[in-house]
């Protein structure tokens, strides 16, 4: 996001926000491309939820667009970044984390997203990356119990649609 790195404060005079009004929030959603599991839909409450009070940068699948967005605030942009799947190799992960850079949180959705919340896993700490919540589909089998163990180490949280799905996540990932 633009503006000042965390923990600066512009000098006087300059990019000052007033004492009653905080700097908007920036929130990047990686989304799956294939909505099966419902994961754009959930992206869009998402952000019409926080519309006032966040920017929002939106990254599907594939390079597409989320249908029903047009109808979103205008604090919404669709930044260029890596693919989101592909090879997990360190080079690309490495390349989606810097992606990541900049942020004050990270939301990810569905099996498309998970290879973001490896990098973040693998990267956090070298490029200070936001903390990173993962939204999952119900019954998703697209990558392995183990996959998802590794890639979602370091998620602030896990949003799951039930009771099942929870259960699942809390023994088998």
């Amino acid at each position: 996001g633009a503006g000042c790195a965390r923990g600066h404060s512009p000098p006087a005079g300059e990019g000052r926000v007033s004492e009653s009004k905080q700097p908007l929030a920036s929130i990047l959603h990686c989304v799956s491309a294939g909505d099966a599991s419902g994961m754009q839909g959930r992206c869009i409450r998402v952000i019409r939820s926080l519309s006032g009070e966040a920017r929002h940068a939106v990254v599907v699948e594939g390079g597409g667009r989320l249908a029903g967005t047009d109808r979103l605030a205008a604090n919404l942009s669709w930044p260029s970044v890596p693919p989101l799947t592909g090879a997990p190799l360190p080079g690309r992960l490495k390349r989606l984390a810097a992606a990541m850079a900049g942020y004050d949180l990270l939301c990810t959705y569905g099996s498309g997203a998970l290879d973001v919340a490896l990098a973040h896993t693998l990267f956090a700490d070298v490029y200070k990356l936001a903390p990173l919540i993962h939204h999952e589909g119900a019954g998703d089998p697209a990558r392995s119990n183990l996959y998802r163990r590794i890639a979602l180490g370091r998620t602030a949280a896990l949003v799951v649609p039930s009771r099942e799905a929870e259960r699942i996540a809390l023994e088998r990932w």
